[in-house]
Order: C-alpha cells, then structure tokens, then sequence
C-alpha cells in the first residue's frame, strides 16, 4: 500500500466522522418520529370530526324519530275512534272529521347518512375504538337497512289496501284543504273501509314500534361517540 495512502488513513478523523455520521442519522429518525407524530396527530383529528359528524347526523335522526312517534300516536287514537265509528260502536261525531286525515298517513325513515359516507370514503379504520366502529356499522348497514325494508313492507300495504279507500271516500278539496262532504251511509256499508282501517291500525302499531327499537339503537351509538370524544 502506498505510504502516503496509509499515512492519510491513520491521520483521518475518524471520531469527527463518526460523529457527523451520528448526528445526521439522529437528524433523519428524529425527522421521521415527527412525521409520524403529525400523521397521527392529523388521523387523530380527522377521527374525532368524523364522529362529532356522526353524532350531529344521529342527532337529527333522533329528533326525526321522536317527531314520528309523536304523531303516531295520536294517528293510533284517530284510527281507533274511525273504527269504532265504522263498527257501529258510536253515531257519527263532530270530530270524526278531524280523525279520519290521521287516518290514512304513513310514515318512513329517512336516514341522515351523509355522515357516515364520508367516513366510509376515509376508511372505517379511522376509528380506533373497536367496539364504537363495529356498532357504527351496524347501525348504518344493518339496522337502518332493515328500517328502510320494513317501511318499503309497510308503504306497499298502505297503497294496496289504503289509499284506494281515502281516493274513492275521503278526498280533500283542494283550495281549503279539508275534506269532501263524507257519505257516510256509504262508507259504514262498504267492508273494505273497515279493512282498510284495521290495516292502518297495524300498520301504525308496527310503526310505533319499529321507531321505538330504532331510538333505542340511535341513542345507544350516540352514548358511546359522546363517552369516546372525551378522549380527545
């Protein structure tokens, strides 16, 4: 080996390369662990406004619901005293008017899932809570889906075995918005009206119900969202 080259070798720094070579390894990682830090930090934020987006979506469901079971309940009393007229139970009454409308609504779940969309196009994976996730998702896929079914079920028997009987005895004038003179000879004697009732009557039963268990699923991933955002 050339004296030179050795000489060269044993007179190198080697400590202050060592160090250099330290110090920029160091600078890399550290570089690195804050990069991380800030991703996690960022996923962390974006998780937490993906469920406060949620929880204001289950929000507005929920009032939605307790508007519907409200007014179920009094279309359940209208339709009782409806079938108590055509029974025969009672004569004709002043407010048999009034309680007839309620007697032929119908109601269905339009779920707000605007939120849980755009989770979904950020991925499920954003929220680290296992359990909150998988009752997020059944939530929206399932138990929404199965409402939306069952209220299809249900607007179906409406329009087969209702609305011909509110189309052919109880339309509305248009201007005043309140109903037609009522034969009521004519409707006492015709069995389909009754029918028609006695299917309103199960159908708003079934509602009232279904609506029940559906705030009761709504309330129960709203509890847990809010018990998880005091974590952040």
């Amino acid at each position: 080996m050339n004296y030179q080259v050795i000489v060269k070798l044993l007179s190198y720094d080697y400590k202050s390369a060592a160090e250099k070579i330290g110090f920029t390894v160091a600078g890399i990682l550290i570089a690195l662990w804050i990069n991380r830090c800030d991703e996690g930090l960022k996923r962390r934020n974006l998780e937490e406004k993906s469920l406060k987006e949620l929880y204001s979506a289950l929000n507005s469901d929920h009032k939605d619901i307790k508007e519907t079971l409200k007014q179920v309940e009094i279309d359940i009393y209208a339709v009782t005293r409806v079938q108590q007229f055509l029974k025969k139970e009672v004569p004709p009454f002043d407010s048999l008017r009034y309680f007839i409308p309620h007697s032929f609504a119908y109601s269905f779940h339009l779920a707000n899932t605007a939120a849980y969309e755009t989770l979904k196009s950020r991925g499920l994976d954003l929220i680290s809570n296992d359990s909150l996730r998988l009752k997020i998702a059944e939530l929206y896929d399932v138990t929404y889906d199965y409402q939306k079914k069952t209220d299809d079920m249900d607007n179906l028997n409406f329009i087969n075995y209702v609305a011909p009987v509110r189309v052919k005895y109880f339309i509305k004038n248009p201007v005043t918005r309140m109903l037609n003179s009522i034969d009521y000879q004519s409707v006492t004697s015709d069995t389909t009206v009754l029918t028609a009732m006695d299917v309103q009557y199960e159908l708003y039963y079934r509602t009232r119900e279904k609506y029940r268990s559906l705030d009761r699923a709504v309330m129960g991933v709203q509890r847990q969202i809010e018990a998880e955002l005091k974590h952040f």
